[in-house]
């Protein structure tokens, strides 16, 4: 059901951003935008919790406070993408790119990054409990104690 609500969603998203009106429309009907290109897209506090959006181009985009909570972002590029104070818990992120991205507080509890890129990410306050990184770029990654890794450069 087409809302007032949505309608007003749909615009904020498009002005700020490259995506096209039919994906964020389906993201918002569907709970899914898979190959979609969100770049850009200011999709800040909005709840997508378990939406599927595997290989999509997040890029720069604005999440900060949004409940992805169970989201597949699988193979995704979220370069540079501020996820500060997300709820990513159980997301899967495996092989997403990740680079540059500012996760500071986001929770990433049980959340799968196996084989993500998290170069020149900042994590500094996230939650990590059993958070699955086998295989994760972390090169010159701020982890959640502040500190700086240099693992897979």
């Amino acid at each position: 059901m087409f809302t007032l609500s949505k309608a007003i969603t749909i615009t904020a998203i498009l002005l700020a951003s490259s995506a096209s009106a039919d994906q964020i429309q389906n993201l918002m009907d569907d709970n899914k935008c898979i190959r979609c290109d969100l770049s850009s897209a200011n999709l800040s506090g909005i709840d997508l919790t378990g939406a599927d959006l595997r290989s999509t181009n997040l890029n720069g985009a604005n999440l900060d406070g949004a409940n992805l909570n169970g989201a597949d972002f699988t193979e995704s590029s979220l370069i540079g993408a501020d996820l500060r104070s997300t709820n990513l818990a159980g997301a899967n992120l495996t092989e997403a790119n990740l680079f540059g991205a500012d996760l500071t507080g986001a929770d990433l509890t049980g959340t799968n990054l196996a084989g993500a890129n998290l170069g020149g990410a900042d994590l500094d306050g996230a939650n990590l409990k059993q958070t699955n990184m086998i295989g994760a770029i972390l090169c010159n990654t701020i982890v959640p104690n502040g500190s700086v890794l240099f693992s897979g450069c």
